[in-house]
């Protein structure tokens, strides 16, 4: 997890590669701590907010953490 946390601005649009990029941090994260819940809502926060203006560094960064949900 390289990503500069102060990057992310209060009001930035909710599917920008930054702000979807951050979610798949956190989800990796609650993977690793084995908080279902929260994993659960970043699997939707995700799947909800992927378009086509953020779908290929989404896969691209979700592919360097070997998340394969999100890849699939």
């Amino acid at each position: 997890m390289d990503q500069n946390w102060s990057s992310i601005v209060i009001g930035e649009d909710p599917g920008s590669p930054a702000v979807v990029r951050t979610m798949t941090d956190v989800y990796n994260l609650s993977c690793q701590l084995s908080m279902k819940r929260l994993e659960m809502l970043c699997v939707r926060y995700i799947q909800s907010h992927t378009n086509i203006s953020n779908v290929l560094s989404t896969l691209t960064y979700a592919s360097s953490l070997n998340l394969t949900f999100i890849k699939v």
